[in-house]
Formats: C-alpha cells, sequence, structure tokens
C-alpha cells in the first residue's frame, strides 16, 4: 500500500510538472509569435530577432520536459525554428504580406494546439494576466502588419476589443491594488484600441515589457523560464 501510494505521489508531480511546462510553452508561443511579428513590421530590426531566438531557445528547452508527449507541437514548434533560420538574412523591401501570412497562420496553429492542452485552467490569476497580455500584443502585431488584418486575425475566436475587455476584468478583479501596473494599463489600452487609424508597436511593445515584469510573480520559479 506503501509503494502504491509512493507511486501516485509520483505520477501527481509528473502530473504538475507537465501542465506547468504546457503553461510557460503557451505563454512562449505568443511572446515567440509576437517578437518575429516585431521583426516583421521593422523591416529586419535584430532586436526582436534576438527576442524571437530567445523566446525559441527557451521553449525548445522546455519541450525537453515533455520529449514524447504532444508530437503535433513538437513538430510545429520545430516548424516555427526552420521559419525563422530560413528568414534571418532576409531582405526587407516594404510590406511583405507573404511572410506575415505564413509566420501568422503557422503560430496560430501552434497556440491553439497548446492552448487546448491547458484548457484555461493556470495555476495563477497571475499567469492568466500574463497570456491575456500575451494574446493582445499577438492580435495587435498581426494587425500592424496586414492592412487587411492578417490571416491570424480573421481566423480568431476573438476580437480585440474582446480581448482588452478580457484583460480588464481580470486586472479590477485580481490586481485592483497594483498601481503601476494599473497605470501602465490605463495608458496603453487605448493606443492598442486604435489599432485601426494609429499603429504604434514600438510603444505598445515597449509597455507591454513594463507589464510581463510587474505581472511576474517572484514566486513562481517556472516563470523564469518563460522570462523575455
Amino acid at each position: 500500500m506503501r509503494v502504491f501510494f509512493v507511486v501516485i505521489c509520483l505520477l501527481l508531480s509528473t502530473k504538475s510538472l507537465a501542465d506547468q511546462t504546457l503553461e510557460q510553452l503557451e505563454l512562449l508561443s505568443y511572446r515567440l509569435s509576437s517578437s518575429f511579428g516585431a521583426f516583421i513590421f521593422f523591416e529586419g530590426q535584430q532586436d526582436y530577432l534576438q527576442r524571437a531566438e530567445q523566446n525559441l531557445s527557451r521553449g525548445s528547452e522546455l519541450l525537453t520536459h515533455i520529449e514524447g508527449q504532444h508530437p503535433d507541437i513538437h513538430k510545429l514548434w520545430h516548424q516555427a525554428e526552420d521559419f525563422i533560420e530560413q528568414n534571418t538574412h532576409r531582405s526587407f523591401e516594404g510590406v511583405d504580406m507573404t511572410l506575415e501570412a505564413s509566420w501568422s497562420l503557422l503560430t496560430l496553429e501552434l497556440q491553439e494546439k497548446i492552448s487546448k492542452l491547458t484548457a484555461q485552467n493556470y495555476s495563477s490569476p497571475a499567469v492568466k494576466l500574463q497570456v491575456e497580455l500575451e494574446q493582445i500584443l499577438v492580435h495587435y502585431m498581426k494587425f500592424a502588419n496586414s492592412t487587411v488584418g492578417g490571416y491570424g486575425v480573421s481566423l480568431s475566436h476573438k476580437t480585440i476589443e474582446q480581448r482588452v475587455a478580457d484583460a480588464q476584468q481580470l486586472l479590477n478583479e485580481n490586481f485592483a491594488e497594483q498601481r503601476q501596473l494599473q497605470r501602465k494599463w490605463n495608458y496603453i489600452k487605448r493606443t492598442v484600441l486604435a489599432y485601426n487609424s494609429n499603429t504604434a508597436p514600438y510603444i505598445v511593445i515597449k509597455v507591454f515589457d513594463d507589464m510581463r515584469e510587474l505581472v511576474r510573480q517572484p514566486s513562481e520559479s517556472a516563470s523564469a523560464l518563460a522570462a523575455s
């Protein structure tokens, strides 16, 4: 009986580790998408490529914790690796709709596969808010990269307005006392919602970087793996 109890505990701890891995991998999939989206928008600016490569590397490291599981996610992640490698030295000459569309569809499929496994059952309100914010940034960058909204946006289950409303509710319910975070959010949400008339990716990315640091919980060691 004692051996059985030990086995059960080991299985539960393994499941918990797998859940944490998928949770952090979901965050990284959004950050990967938006950082390479910024590389496209800024026509090859290396800072954003380096961010994308860092997120890619951290995600690959996380995937080693679930080796042999979820082969479709491993496959899509490796496809993202190949995609970035093939376009690292790309010569930009204005907006490249083919590049944006291909990247958008690839990462959308990856994110949908992972989010189905996490099933919106996040370990804390902080992680849930991080996911909401990352989804907004991905959505925003897809609009920025395409005058027609991008394939990823057109296939999205939510509008950017709905995503902003969801993040606002989560902030009100769980982070009302975090004044600095609230100020950052109140400053940037109008800019995000003005995506159709006044695109400002540099400012949006900068403020979202600041909010990442404010939301992240120091006690969550797993979150450090997904730090951007």
